[in-house]
């Protein structure tokens, strides 16, 4: 499937997972690059990257 980097990750909802990640805001919702249709493509390799950091 090819998709514009644009169209699967803006800049806030880039700076919104790292924040969840890192726990810099207070928040109990997934933030939306690991939820819904983003979810399903995003979510397990990001993750794997995320997991070392």
């Amino acid at each position: 499937m090819a998709l514009a980097s644009n169209l699967l990750a803006s800049r806030r909802q880039i700076n919104q997972l790292l924040n969840w990640h890192w726990k810099l805001k207070e928040s109990e919702s997934q933030p939306e690059l690991i939820s819904g249709w983003r979810g399903e493509l995003l979510a397990a390799p990001l993750q794997a990257i995320l997991q070392d950091y």
